[in-house]
């Protein structure tokens, strides 16, 4: 029989075995003439589930945090990526108008604002694991003044400069008046304040910023040129090291790659050539073989692993029709799956996305761990609809499954989770079930189905 993983089911024979002696082959009946042999191995192969990948991002979440039990916590996004964390201006990029604002937070709520909310919203809803996003881009906003125009592109005045290394004494009073912004005091800022990565209220993983391959895009006057793979692992290497001397034991995470793409051809754009990835493709399957290799390579250099977990987004391509997203997950564990969208017919090599990501790892830089701090497998422009319908909570306790079956360390879910009840239900039956706790457990059993 086809090895396959069904959670919800083997949460409750899992349940029942502590107590009782269970059949190797049970049989369940639905609609009265469908019957399903589930094959449960107790002395086969046995995985340590991380409790990690029942994860939400923070945006837009705040409110909805009581309604959901969660392990992992992020806070990330577009408008981390001109977020200042001296002043908590922050700017919107494509997604509006251009426009640096009070978005964030403003001068008077104190330094590193986000960073002390999503410590107290952790505390408050007993989040066991938080992720904050550093700025790597090169500028962030200077002000609270709008629209920036096109003719205020960076470097502007309309931009501070970030600096990974301040040149003197780092302080918890942050200079707002010399146009730069330093990433080493805003850790050490964190650590002063919030306790280091150890703690129950500092700040457990970083992120190298977000989507880089696209902050051309999304930013393009704060970055307006294409990321280059010289520009991105110097800057990862850089930032990474930071971070390690001020904290040890914080994980950090890259690159934030958007989806599967940037990992395939080293940047977004059609005319882009990256001279790095050009000269050595022939020798790598694709893009995230040659990041690793360099991120190894940065470690030998260094002396310490400068990542441990290697982060890519995954937004579902099929979810025009209930069809394509209750098979949505398949694509991420399923070598038999194609699925229908324009992934498949250029990139088909890529699949099942979570199998081929891990073996990059293995391959050149073991012990690496596997994240996606952005997923979302329905139509997300749709959300309001799509989150409303059972479909989203089946395909959502698939993809959980489809996490825990393939060793993903962290997931954190994107999305609105007051549109999107189904899902937050989904999520609440691995991890509180009853509503008193009850919980899928950390250990997924070798199971089959015909």
């Amino acid at each position: 029989m086809k090895k396959r993983i069904f959670a919800e089911i083997t949460a409750s024979i899992l349940a029942l075995s502590c107590a009782v002696q269970v059949p190797a082959i049970l049989s369940a009946s639905a609609a009265g003439n469908y019957e399903m042999q589930l094959n449960i191995k107790l002395n086969g192969e046995k995985k340590a589930i991380s409790p990690y990948i029942y994860g939400v991002n923070e945006a837009g979440n705040s409110t909805s945090l009581k309604k959901v039990t969660t392990h992992s916590l992020r806070q990330g996004g577009n408008r981390f990526t001109g977020y200042n964390w001296e002043n908590n201006y922050s700017n919107a990029g494509r997604d509006w108008n251009d426009s640096s604002d009070t978005n964030m937070g403003d001068v008077t709520d104190g330094p590193a604002y986000q960073a002390r909310r999503l410590s107290k919203e952790a505390a408050e809803n007993n989040v066991d694991y938080k992720m904050a996003t550093l700025q790597m881009a090169s500028y962030v906003s200077a002000d609270k003044n709008g629209t920036v125009a096109a003719s205020e592109v960076a470097p502007s005045s309309r931009w501070n400069k970030v600096e990974f290394q301040k040149d003197g004494a780092l302080s918890d009073t942050p200079d707002l008046t010399d146009d730069t912004v330093y990433m080493d005091e805003y850790v050490n800022y964190l650590i002063n304040n919030l306790g280091d990565s150890t703690t129950s209220t500092g700040i457990q993983g970083y992120n190298l910023d977000n989507e880089p391959v696209l902050w051309n895009d999304t930013h393009p006057l704060l970055h307006k040129d294409e990321v280059s793979n010289s520009e991105l692992i110097s800057k990862s290497v850089a930032l990474a090291k930071v971070v390690k001397d001020l904290d040890p034991n914080a994980e950090i995470y890259g690159p934030a790659f958007w989806g599967i793409l940037p990992c395939v051809q080293a940047g977004s754009g059609d005319n882009f050539k990256d001279p790095d990835w050009e000269a050595v493709k022939g020798q790598y399957s694709w893009y995230m073989d040659y990041y690793l290799k360099q991120m190894a390579d940065a470690e030998q250099e260094n002396g310490k692993r400068l990542l441990d977990v290697v982060d890519v987004h995954y937004y579902a391509q099929d979810c025009e029709t209930d069809d394509g997203i209750l098979q949505a997950a398949r694509s991420l564990y399923d070598p038999d799956y194609k699925e229908n969208s324009w992934l498949t017919q250029w990139f088909g090599g890529s699949f099942p996305f979570l199998t081929r990501m891990q073996e990059s790892i293995d391959k050149y830089y073991p012990g690496t761990k596997l994240a996606l701090t952005e997923y979302n497998l329905a139509n997300i422009s749709k959300e309001s609809t799509t989150g409303k319908s059972v479909i989203s909570a089946i395909a959502e306790t698939e993809a959980l499954g489809a996490f825990a079956d393939q060793g993903v360390y962290l997931a954190t879910y994107w999305g609105t989770l007051s549109l999107c009840p189904y899902v937050t239900s989904a999520i609440n039956l691995y991890t509180n079930y009853d509503g008193n706790g009850g919980a899928f457990g950390d250990t997924l059993v070798e199971s089959s189905s015909a």
